[in-house]
């Protein structure tokens, strides 16, 4: 679980603003968009989450999932994912994860 949630903080910290300008693309909605010409890169959604892919994928559900074991499962409506993708804010998610590995080195 620590790999996962180390692998998702590197990522979410790869989408800060000044991290994502250094590559030339932007955030809308999920989507990594080229600066320039609006063009779809790539797009954060739970094919490239290994938090997904260890615990939903793997068992179809969410029960495992550190983000469902401490708190709501991103399809919440309030969740820090949704609210991620509403407002491109990369902060939100890396909160969230921060606090779970806290918890996870804890426990």
């Amino acid at each position: 679980m620590i790999i996962c949630l180390l692998h998702t903080k590197k990522k979410y910290e790869g989408a800060l603003p000044e991290n994502l300008e250094k590559h030339g693309v932007k955030l809308s909605a999920c989507w990594l968009l080229e600066i320039d010409t609006n063009y779809g890169k790539d797009m954060f959604n739970s094919d490239n989450c290994s938090l997904c892919h260890k615990y939903i994928y793997a068992y179809y559900s969410y029960k495992g999932c550190p983000i469902d074991k401490y708190g709501s499962n991103c399809n919440d409506g309030l969740s820090e994912w949704r609210k991620f993708r509403q407002t491109n804010d990369p902060k939100l998610m890396l909160d969230l994860v921060n606090n779970l590995l806290a918890k996870e080195y804890i426990t």
